[in-house]
């Protein structure tokens, strides 16, 4: 599925356009699968509604919540997202490359932050 972004003064995301996978659940609804690399306000297990044009499915308004949170690690002055993707993974969260070499976006599970610390 698309979602249409809108780039910033500074060109902020360098796209108009990003594809995140979902699965269709029926006519005009999508359950996001993968952690979005630029679309806010949205994370694995959400469902949105779509429309269909020639281009594909385009992501219209959010439908559900789900609990996950979408965290976005961007390496800087030479640094790569490794080490923090690395951190990422070893608490139980996915980590998925973007278009970006130096950027992952991360899913993080309910599950993973502790209740003392999400209180």
């Amino acid at each position: 599925m698309l979602f249409s972004l809108s780039p910033d003064e500074g060109g902020w995301p360098p796209y108009r356009a990003e594809e995140v996978d979902g699965t269709l659940l029926s006519d005009g609804v999508v359950l996001i699968e993968s952690p979005p690399a630029f679309a806010r306000g949205v994370a694995v297990g959400d469902t949105v509604s779509v429309t269909r044009d020639p281009e594909g499915l385009w992501a219209v308004a959010g439908l559900t919540r789900s609990e996950h949170s979408t965290l976005r690690i961007m390496g800087r002055h030479g640094n790569t997202a490794d080490t923090p993707a690395a951190i990422a993974q070893a608490h139980g969260c996915s980590v998925c490359p973007t278009p970006i070499d130096i950027m992952v976006t991360v899913d993080v599970p309910p599950e993973w932050c502790p209740p003392e610390w999400c209180a």
